[in-house]
């Protein structure tokens, strides 16, 4: 069911108009997400990594593609999941931390899931080249 309002939200926008706050800039970076324990499971340690892409970015959320919704047995868009995602920008590479707000199963040219994450947290340092690369690249 929650596929279904997700897929049904994604279609809406795109006829009513996109009224997310921050800017999107389309963007295809190289990412690493891992993801954190939930309050279930605080004892087991941060899984793996597996390696995505971005599809927007802004300075409040990105959309990300992941090729799986889970890692091992950890699904990413857990509601009390927080996401630790590594973006690799040309430059530099910059981390955050996030979590899902929504996700869809891709079934077009793309395969695998979408992704959109709220950012909660990030060093000044990463924050400060991340707005600069947002800003320079528009």
């Amino acid at each position: 069911m929650p596929e279904l309002i997700s897929a049904i939200a994604a279609r809406l926008r795109r006829f009513v108009g996109n009224r997310r706050l921050s800017q999107r800039r389309e963007v295809r970076l190289t990412i690493h997400v891992s993801s954190a324990p939930g309050r279930k499971d605080r004892s087991e340690s941060r899984s793996a990594a597996i390696e995505a892409y971005t599809r927007d970015i802004s300075l409040s959320g990105l959309s990300i593609v992941v090729s799986a919704i889970r890692i091992g047995n950890r699904y990413l868009t857990d509601q009390d999941r927080t996401l630790h995602i590594q973006i690799e920008l040309p430059d530099h590479r910059v981390q955050l931390r996030a979590v899902s707000v929504r996700y869809e199963q891709l079934d077009g040219a793309e395969k695998g899931y979408l992704i959109g994450a709220r950012i909660i947290e990030m060093s000044g340092t990463d924050r400060n080249l991340y707005v600069k690369y947002i800003k320079s690249s528009r």
